[in-house]
Protein backbone atom coordinates (compact mmCIF):
# COMPACT_ATOMS: atom_id res chain seq x y z
CA UNK A 1 0.00 0.00 0.00
CA UNK A 2 1.40 3.44 -1.20
CA UNK A 3 2.47 5.59 1.94
CA UNK A 4 0.04 8.30 1.10
CA UNK A 5 -2.97 5.56 0.87
CA UNK A 6 -2.06 4.51 4.22
CA UNK A 7 -1.52 7.98 5.33
CA UNK A 8 -5.60 8.44 4.11
CA UNK A 9 -6.79 5.52 5.78
CA UNK A 10 -4.93 6.39 9.14
CA UNK A 11 -6.49 9.29 9.40
CA UNK A 12 -10.29 8.34 8.51
CA UNK A 13 -9.55 6.25 11.70
CA UNK A 14 -8.10 8.68 13.50
CA UNK A 15 -11.30 9.79 15.37
CA UNK A 16 -13.87 11.97 13.98
CA UNK A 17 -15.29 8.55 12.70
CA UNK A 18 -15.57 7.35 16.34
CA UNK A 19 -18.60 10.01 16.42
CA UNK A 20 -20.94 9.42 19.61
CA UNK A 21 -19.96 5.62 20.08
CA UNK A 22 -16.41 6.18 20.25
CA UNK A 23 -15.49 5.70 23.85
CA UNK A 24 -18.06 2.75 23.52
CA UNK A 25 -15.91 1.47 21.03
CA UNK A 26 -13.01 2.03 23.25
CA UNK A 27 -13.86 0.08 26.22
CA UNK A 28 -15.55 -2.97 23.85
CA UNK A 29 -12.12 -3.46 22.59
CA UNK A 30 -10.46 -2.20 26.22
CA UNK A 31 -12.53 -5.07 28.43
CA UNK A 32 -11.17 -8.19 26.99
CA UNK A 33 -7.38 -7.07 27.16
CA UNK A 34 -7.57 -5.92 30.47
CA UNK A 35 -9.62 -9.43 31.21
CA UNK A 36 -6.80 -11.31 29.41
CA UNK A 37 -3.67 -9.57 30.25
CA UNK A 38 -4.30 -7.79 33.27
CA UNK A 39 -4.50 -3.52 34.19
CA UNK A 40 -0.35 -3.44 34.54
CA UNK A 41 -0.13 -5.29 31.39
CA UNK A 42 -2.45 -3.54 29.04
CA UNK A 43 -0.75 -0.25 27.16
CA UNK A 44 -2.97 2.37 26.25
CA UNK A 45 -1.23 1.73 22.64
CA UNK A 46 -2.35 -1.84 22.64
CA UNK A 47 -6.31 -0.12 23.55
CA UNK A 48 -5.39 2.34 20.54
CA UNK A 49 -4.57 -0.41 18.16
CA UNK A 50 -7.02 -2.58 18.82
CA UNK A 51 -9.62 0.12 18.32
CA UNK A 52 -8.04 0.83 15.09
CA UNK A 53 -7.27 4.54 16.18
CA UNK A 54 -4.34 6.54 17.03
CA UNK A 55 -3.04 6.67 20.39
CA UNK A 56 -3.99 10.51 20.62
CA UNK A 57 -7.47 10.19 19.66
CA UNK A 58 -7.53 7.46 22.72
CA UNK A 59 -6.06 10.49 25.25
CA UNK A 60 -8.86 12.42 23.65
CA UNK A 61 -11.45 10.23 25.26
CA UNK A 62 -10.29 9.27 28.27
CA UNK A 63 -7.35 11.03 30.44
CA UNK A 64 -5.48 7.85 30.97
CA UNK A 65 -5.21 3.85 31.33
CA UNK A 66 -7.13 4.50 34.78
CA UNK A 67 -9.58 6.19 33.41
CA UNK A 68 -10.82 3.67 31.07
CA UNK A 69 -9.73 0.69 33.69
CA UNK A 70 -13.12 2.74 35.77
CA UNK A 71 -15.30 2.89 32.60
CA UNK A 72 -14.53 -0.58 31.66
CA UNK A 73 -15.23 -1.70 35.30
CA UNK A 74 -18.00 0.63 35.56
CA UNK A 75 -19.54 -1.17 31.65
CA UNK A 76 -19.34 -4.45 33.39
CA UNK A 77 -20.77 -3.81 36.43
CA UNK A 78 -23.74 -2.38 34.34
CA UNK A 79 -24.01 -5.20 32.19
CA UNK A 80 -24.09 -7.57 35.22
CA UNK A 81 -27.02 -5.28 37.01
CA UNK A 82 -28.96 -5.53 33.96
CA UNK A 83 -28.42 -9.00 33.38
CA UNK A 84 -29.16 -10.07 37.19
CA UNK A 85 -32.33 -7.47 37.57
CA UNK A 86 -33.78 -9.45 34.66
CA UNK A 87 -33.64 -13.01 36.63
CA UNK A 88 -35.06 -10.89 40.09
CA UNK A 89 -37.59 -9.43 38.35
CA UNK A 90 -39.60 -13.03 37.59
CA UNK A 91 -41.31 -15.33 39.33
CA UNK A 92 -40.37 -17.69 41.80
CA UNK A 93 -39.32 -18.27 45.19
CA UNK A 94 -36.66 -16.55 46.73
CA UNK A 95 -33.80 -19.26 46.84
CA UNK A 96 -35.03 -19.91 42.73
CA UNK A 97 -34.72 -16.19 42.07
CA UNK A 98 -31.07 -16.17 43.79
CA UNK A 99 -29.64 -18.97 41.90
CA UNK A 100 -30.95 -18.12 38.74
CA UNK A 101 -29.26 -14.45 39.43
CA UNK A 102 -25.80 -15.77 40.45
CA UNK A 103 -26.06 -17.96 37.37
CA UNK A 104 -26.62 -15.27 35.42
CA UNK A 105 -23.82 -13.50 37.65
CA UNK A 106 -21.49 -16.14 36.85
CA UNK A 107 -22.13 -16.34 33.08
CA UNK A 108 -21.86 -12.71 33.08
CA UNK A 109 -17.81 -13.11 34.63
CA UNK A 110 -14.98 -14.25 32.45
CA UNK A 111 -13.88 -17.88 32.80
CA UNK A 112 -10.62 -16.21 34.60
CA UNK A 113 -12.78 -14.60 37.63
CA UNK A 114 -14.28 -17.53 38.60
CA UNK A 115 -11.39 -20.56 38.05
CA UNK A 116 -9.35 -18.94 40.63
CA UNK A 117 -6.50 -19.73 37.65
CA UNK A 118 -5.01 -16.75 36.72
CA UNK A 119 -5.72 -12.78 38.17
CA UNK A 120 -9.31 -11.66 38.20
CA UNK A 121 -10.57 -8.83 36.17
CA UNK A 122 -11.04 -6.19 39.41
CA UNK A 123 -8.49 -7.63 40.94
CA UNK A 124 -5.66 -6.61 37.78
CA UNK A 125 -6.01 -3.19 39.32
CA UNK A 126 -4.44 -3.88 42.48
Amino acid sequence: MPLRQYHMNMQNLSGKELGPDGQARILRVAYPLFVEQGYKLVLMQQIADSAHIHKATLYHHFRNKDAIFVAVVLMALRQIRIQVSEVVNRDGTASEVLFAGLRNFLAATPASDVSGEGSTFVAAAV
